[in-house]
Formats: C-alpha cells, structure tokens, sequence
C-alpha cells in the first residue's frame, strides 16, 4: 500500500531550499533514499560554494593566480 501523502525531506543548500516528496509503501526505505539524496545534495554544496574555505571553488579562487589548476 503506497502512503496517502508524500514522505518530505528538505535542507538549505547553494542559495536555496531542496524539498524531497516520496512516495511508496516502504517509509523506511523512502527516507534512507531521501536521506542519501540529501546526504549528496549537501555534500555538493560543501564542494562547490564559493562561501566555504574548504570547498573545491574557494580552492580554485584562492590558488589560481599562482599556478594552473
């Protein structure tokens, strides 16, 4: 039996708001998928912010006037 409403999971990343609605019978199943695809959308978002000293871009923007990157 699938749920009568949506399992939702959301978080803040890169400027905006990720909201997840699942849909199924297994709730269990349903939030660890949505959790594993917040998991990624974060894990992202550290990445490639601008904002954070130890992202990938910040890196980028910090070195790049040195050598090729």
């Amino acid at each position: 039996m699938i749920l009568a409403e949506p399992l939702r999971l959301a978080t803040a990343a890169m400027g905006t708001r990720f909201e997840l609605a699942l849909f199924g019978a297994d709730e269990s199943a349903l939030r660890a998928a949505g959790e594993d695809a917040l998991h990624e959308i974060e894990y992202w978002h550290g990445r490639l912010s601008r904002f954070a000293n130890d992202s990938l871009v910040s890196f980028i923007n910090r070195t790049a006037f040195q050598k090729p990157v």
